[in-house]
Parts: structure tokens; sequence; C-alpha cells
């Protein structure tokens, strides 16, 4: 999961970006004073996202706007996400996923191959519409935990399809969920 957090208050402005490594399940985490755009000592490091949400909240002490970009597809997300709340961050959770993720009938009918982009695992299956339903339902109940898990560390959370403009998701959906005014 590729993870971008952002921090920000009056006395500290931050960014955290965590790419995907070359191993498979850990990320590079890498953290940049947004002011200078100088890498923040001892902040670069291989992590789970909840190992980046700790890192994170270890390397900027000030209060302020966390925004994290991820797919989440981890699990024991909750206890680092309890973290982000201690720490007094304010927490924005942003699901990304693929048009197919969110409407698997994107995918139609028929023999498909799946390919997990950050281990290169790939499953081929044979998607109806019994299949499509099961994993629509999975699905759902996965962001129905994400974002029961975000509310109780007092967070926000979206679904972000990776088709929709970032126009958009800020003009309109920050928007209409509060976020901004």
């Amino acid at each position: 999961a590729t993870v971008t957090a952002t921090s920000g208050s009056a006395s500290c402005d931050a960014a955290m970006t965590v790419y995907p490594a070359h191993t498979a399940g850990s990320h590079r985490v890498v953290a940049i004073d947004a002011s200078t755009g100088a890498p923040i000592a001892g902040a670069l490091a291989t992590a789970y996202v909840g190992g980046a949400l700790q890192q994170v909240t270890r390397a900027v002490k000030d209060r302020g706007l966390l925004i994290v970009l991820s797919d989440w597809w981890e699990q024991e997300i909750e206890t680092e996400l309890r973290v982000v709340a201690a720490s007094g961050q304010e927490l924005w959770g942003m699901q990304i996923a693929a048009p197919e993720e969110i409407d698997p009938t994107l995918l139609g009918d028929g023999e498909v191959r799946l390919v997990d982009v950050e281990s290169g695992h790939e499953i081929e299956l044979a998607l109806d519409r019994s299949t499509r339903e099961r994993y629509t339902k999975s699905f759902e109940a996965w962001r129905g935990q994400l974002q029961d898990m975000m509310t109780h560390a007092k967070g926000r959370y979206l679904l972000v399809p990776t088709n929709q403009s970032p126009e958009k998701l800020v003009t309109q959906d920050w928007r209409r969920l509060g976020l901004i005014a």
C-alpha cells in the first residue's frame, strides 16, 4: 500500500510519503519538511502502513492534520490508528481503490487474471455473478470496518476511486463531508 501522509500546524509542516519497496509487503517511508523540501533526519525506514503511521506520529510532534492515502489492505491496523488518535493528530484516511475493486462488474464475466502490483502475486479466477456478489459483500464489509476504525480513532474516512480527479476530491467530496468549507 502506498501511503502519503501530511501533517501541518502553525509551527511545523511535514509530509511523509511511503513508496513501495522492492520486497513484498514492505514500504520505504520518507518524511519531508514541507517548508524546506528536505528529508527529516532519521525518518527513512521500511514499514507497513501501521509502521508508517507510527513513524509520522513520532516525527511530527505538533498536532495537526494527518492525511493518509492508502489502499489499507493490511491487517492489524486498528492499534496503529489508536496511536495516531493518542498523538492528537486529526486523521483523514483516504482509501484508494481501482474502479474494478469498487464495482467488479466492470471486469465482466469469464476468466480473469488479477495481479497484486506490490507483490507481483497473480491469481486466475472465473468471474460470475455469484463471485462478484461475494466479493462486493466482502469489500463493503472491509470498508465498513475501516470506516469504524477511523471513527474510533477520531478520524474521517473517504473512499477515493483511482479514476477520480483530485479537483473533484477536494472541491466536491471534501466539501460534502464537511472536511473543508
